[in-house]
């Protein structure tokens, strides 16, 4: 028997496992060899072992999905390339001649923990959106809370006043000159005398680190004049310790690639903010 069942095997043919099909976006397709069991089956001195054929889909090295396509006979405990692809008439047969054992089904199919392992990648996904979902519901609960304390401001008003509060927390420090900036455009802006402690709440409620995303919010249904005026209420901010920080550099730089404002236009805006700190004209 053992030398029938493989010399059978050997008239239909011995393959290898392909080489992985590189997909799109760091995807990949690719065929694996899965230890099911010991069989009685020598050739050569070789052992041979049971495994499952199974095809994989995986994007950047995490499994997403996992089929099976046939059983197949591999050294090594299927670790290897090389297989002999057995049909469900070619189990039977081995079971019935005790090569294989009898409990394992005649057709292939994977277990819980090989269906888990193969789709583990999902699990992953889950967990990212999860994770970004209550990112996203907390960060969106903070803005409310934020603009709200800006009493009742227009639209344009309270972008601005959003920006200031961004620009503060921009270099992880939120710095008492800041404040005094925020407090005196807010109370410009909309006629209200806002207590220092009520703008560091609103500047500590900001995101650290604003995304592409909400600098696009933050400039949203803005004008062109009003452009102007949120940049200047930001540098205003910024340059309020007398410092530029790199973080606040980056901070102003996304802002105006959002507004589309070129850098002579933000260097204009602040020279014109710096000369009236010193009180001096602007050239």
């Amino acid at each position: 028997m053992r030398s029938s069942m493989l010399a059978l095997l050997a008239t239909t043919f011995l393959v290898a496992l392909p080489e992985p099909a590189e997909a799109r976006r760091g995807g990949s397709e690719h065929q694996e060899l899965l230890f099911v069991a010991e069989t009685k089956i020598i050739e050569e001195g070789v052992p041979y072992s049971l495994c499952l054929l199974v095809n994989e889909r995986s994007a950047f090295g995490i499994n997403l999905f996992r089929s099976v396509e046939t059983y197949a006979l591999a050294e090594n405990k299927c670790d290897t390339t090389a297989y002999y692809p057995m049909s469900v008439e070619d189990i039977a047969e081995a079971k019935e001649a005790g090569m294989i054992d009898a409990a394992i089904p005649n057709e292939p199919k994977l277990s819980t923990s090989d269906l888990i392992t193969g789709h583990i990648g999902w699990l992953f996904v889950a967990g990212a959106l999860a994770f970004a979902g209550y990112g996203a519901l907390n960060a969106r609960k903070r803005r409310q809370e934020r603009q709200g304390m800006m009493g009742e401001a227009s639209p344009a008003a309270v972008a601005i006043l959003d920006a200031m509060c961004h620009a503060a927390k921009a270099d992880g420090h939120i710095d008492a000159s800041e404040i005094a900036a925020i407090a005196e455009a807010a109370e410009r802006m909309t006629g209200e005398n806002f207590d220092p402690q009520q703008v560091a709440k609103m500047a500590d409620l900001a995101e650290s680190k604003p995304s592409d995303k909400d600098f696009k919010r933050l400039v949203k249904g803005r004008t062109g004049p009003e452009f102007d005026v949120m940049m200047r209420g930001v540098l205003m901010v910024v340059a309020a310790d007398g410092r530029l920080a790199d973080s606040e550099q980056q901070f102003v730089g996304k802002l105006a690639k959002a507004m589309r404002m070129s850098g002579e236009q933000v260097q204009a805006i602040l020279h014109d903010v710096v000369g009236s700190a010193q009180g001096q004209p602007a050239e």
